[in-house]
């Protein structure tokens, strides 16, 4: 495991269900609504949905909580194997999660909010398809792929925690939250988007080849 990256930061891991079937051509349109789903709309009838990270606590259990964590949860960080592009992608991400850097950049990309110059939009566009090469390393790493076991494993560790100590957040990413460690997080959270590959999932397949196709 690669280890000193710990950093104190409050992300959490949300489940991403799987939006509609899949069409073909389009571009990618941004919507944001405060508190609700952040969405990327294509244009006929794909949607692909992003969580916004909130949440709310169940103090009444915390003890028990951090009991698994010390009993468990620790021994469960210590099977992982990290792969080396985590460190790479960490340098970009700076904290944010993958899926809110990438909603984020591609919204100043198209100049949603204020106009972009030509200079600020290429940076911006080297800075997206940074985060989906490491991101597409990382899935398509041996580390992952071993790793996969081990997050079927947690879920069902710690499906006791599964929606009731953070709202809508199963168990084994509450474990996530208190070990605090950005770089570790990262495997998992494309593992939540993605699964075993990235043409596994209408949202994860569709949202690499809009980044791959990025002009």
């Amino acid at each position: 495991m690669i280890e000193n990256f710990a950093k104190n930061i409050v992300i959490l891991i949300l489940i991403i269900y799987p939006p509609p079937s899949s069409a073909t051509g389009g571009e990618l349109k941004l919507h944001m609504s405060p508190n609700e789903t952040l969405t990327i709309n294509k244009i006929y009838n794909v949607t692909i949905h992003i969580p916004v990270f909130v949440y709310s606590k169940n103090d009444t259990i915390e003890s028990r909580v951090y009991e698994l964590y010390r009993k468990e949860g620790v021994e469960y960080f210590k099977n992982l194997k990290l792969p080396i592009a985590i460190i790479g992608l960490g340098d970009i991400l700076k904290g944010s999660s993958f899926e809110f850097f990438i909603i984020s950049k591609v919204e100043e990309y198209q100049g949603v909010k204020k106009n972009i110059s030509i200079e600020k939009k290429k940076k911006v566009k080297n800075e997206i398809k940074k985060v989906a090469y490491y991101a597409k390393k990382i899935i398509n790493s041996t580390e992952y792929k071993k790793s996969i076991q081990y997050f079927k494993y947690g879920e069902e560790k710690f499906k006791e925690l599964d929606f009731v100590y953070m709202e809508d957040v199963l168990g084994l990413d509450v474990m996530y939250y208190i070990a605090s460690n950005v770089h570790m997080r990262y495997p998992r959270e494309l593992y939540l988007l993605c699964g075993e590959s990235i043409n596994e999932r209408p949202t994860c397949r569709d949202t690499f080849t809009y980044l791959d196709n990025l002009k």
